[in-house]
């Protein structure tokens, strides 16, 4: 939850968008009543760009130091999600299962961290399954990925 005091034009952004720190969407059940779990990564990319359209003067996290300049922010966050992406859609030369990408990606996890990764995981598979450069099917109750496209040709190069 985010709060614009558009007088002040202060956002006490919570820990939506921090300064130095990209948030991790996580993995969330379904709300009651809904036959689909929310898609976090997808929703936060949305709110990212409804964010686009302010001006706050000050930016108030929920950790960290006060800071200017959402619009600069915004792009930073937005262009780590691309690489990972981009980087996450390179390893699906042959299909994979979450567990093998995280592995693949971030080494060997346990505890809470196996929560995050395979949050971070499943975000950036449903974005690039939302962008239609990659798909899934389960075999043996397991849902494998791959790139319908190569990754080089899907997203573009940074910098």
């Amino acid at each position: 939850v985010m709060l614009y005091l558009a007088g002040r034009k202060w956002l006490l952004a919570s820990d939506h968008i921090l300064e130095f720190v990209t948030p991790n969407p996580c993995l969330e059940a379904p709300l009651v009543g809904e036959p689909e779990k929310p898609r976090s990564l997808l929703d936060y990319r949305a709110s990212l760009a409804r964010l686009k359209g302010l001006q706050p003067s000050w930016i108030l996290p929920g950790h960290g130091n006060n800071f200017h300049n959402l619009p600069r922010r915004i792009e930073q966050i937005e262009r780590h999600l691309d690489r990972r992406s981009r980087r996450i859609l390179a390893l699906l030369g042959e299909p994979m299962n979450r567990q093998q990408l995280a592995i693949a990606l971030f080494g060997r996890f346990g505890g809470w961290d196996a929560y995050l990764t395979l949050s971070e995981i499943a975000g950036h598979l449903e974005w690039l399954e939302h962008e239609g450069r990659a798909g899934r099917r389960s075999r043996d109750g397991v849902e494998l990925y791959r790139q319908l496209a190569p990754a080089e040709e899907t997203l573009p190069n940074d910098e």
